[in-house]
């Protein structure tokens, strides 16, 4: 046991070390530095500013939505509120900053269905993988019309005929074999969990999943664009820390090139992210001809202001459930 935690230990110093290292090298290979980076900060345009924390908790409301809908499918009997999902989506996110993202979400939504006796915690890993899976999805099946976006081969309105078309098309599949992907998805959960608990005999779990309503059309078909209603927000978001620093790049271009970074992210092992993600925004940004010190300016201050947005977002939530049960108790007492 003890030794199980010393290694916890020992791996998190050295993903913060290589996290911090890639940050570094952020600063030595695109000549920025420090000084021009918070002239950067108090130059920003405060009119596209103040909306980052606002398309933060547009975020949160739409995978708090997504999460209550198939929680709604595991566990029919559901009495916790909306701001219960908003809380936790928040708290993960909260949580995101110190920890590898992907690990936050399936930790946090697993545990605290457990704790809070909404769910099994089988149930609350599976809602979390679920929704990690469609999160991933809408880019992967975008990354042909991603990339010739940004390596010019089309234009930009040919890109979002394409990108429409794309999302069309694997939707109708999507509704047509969804079955087959749920099945996918089944098995990878068990593999998953096989891993991590040595226990092979867990079919019950699929089996009664399978057979229910979890996976009909109607569900696969809101979750889906859910999910692109979700990219789109991401996207806002970063379009507005674009107009904020004041550099020329349509919204379009950073769509795609979100969708690109998330999942980029997918390997992501260092605390928040750190390092991964700006090299993956210097990266993508420099397959548009924006330069090395541009590119790196907006994947700093992104960092900044997203993280910032999180914060403000989640104390906002800590003082309306607060302010909330304060209210309950004091009506209950009269």
């Amino acid at each position: 046991m003890i030794k199980s935690q010393v290694k916890k230990v020992v791996l998190t110093l050295v993903s913060l070390l290589i996290g911090s290292l890639l940050i570094w090298l952020t600063f030595r290979f695109t000549n920025i530095n420090i000084e021009q980076i918070l002239t950067q900060l108090k130059e920003l345009n405060l009119a596209f500013v103040i909306f980052i924390p606002l398309t933060t908790f547009m975020t949160f409301l739409i995978l708090a939505y997504r999460w209550r809908l198939t929680i709604q499918k595991l566990v029919p009997n559901l009495t916790k509120s909306k701001r219960f999902y908003v809380f936790y989506i928040a708290l993960s996110d909260l949580i995101g900053i110190f920890t590898p993202r992907q690990i936050s979400v399936l930790t946090t939504q697993s545990i605290v269905l457990k704790i809070h006796k909404v769910g099994s915690l089988s149930q609350g890993f599976l809602s979390a993988l679920y929704n990690q899976f469609m999160n991933l999805f809408i880019p992967f099946i975008l990354i042909p019309t991603s990339l010739s976006l940004m390596l010019g081969y089309i234009s930009e309105s040919l890109a979002i005929f394409l990108a429409t078309l794309t999302l069309y098309i694997v939707l109708y599949l999507l509704r047509k074999w969804h079955n087959v992907l749920v099945n996918w998805l089944i098995q990878g959960y068990s593999f998953i969990k096989n891993r991590l608990s040595g226990n092979k005999n867990i079919s019950s779990l699929s089996e009664n999943t399978t057979k229910g309503t979890m996976f009909d059309q109607k569900f696969i078909t809101l979750q889906f664009l859910l999910t692109l209603m979700l990219h789109l927000s991401l996207s806002l978001r970063n379009f507005l820390v674009v107009k904020a620093i004041g550099l020329n790049i349509p919204f379009s271009y950073i769509f795609a090139a979100t969708v690109l970074v998330y999942l980029a992210m997918v390997l992501s092992f260092t605390p928040g992210n750190l390092g991964l993600m700006e090299w993956s925004w210097i990266g993508v940004l420099r397959l548009m001809n924006i330069s090395a010190y541009d590119a790196a300016t907006f994947a700093l201050i992104q960092r900044f202001l997203v993280t910032l947005s999180i914060i403000i977002v989640f104390t906002l939530c800590v003082i309306f459930l607060w302010l909330d049960r304060t209210m309950k108790n004091g009506n209950a007492k009269s």
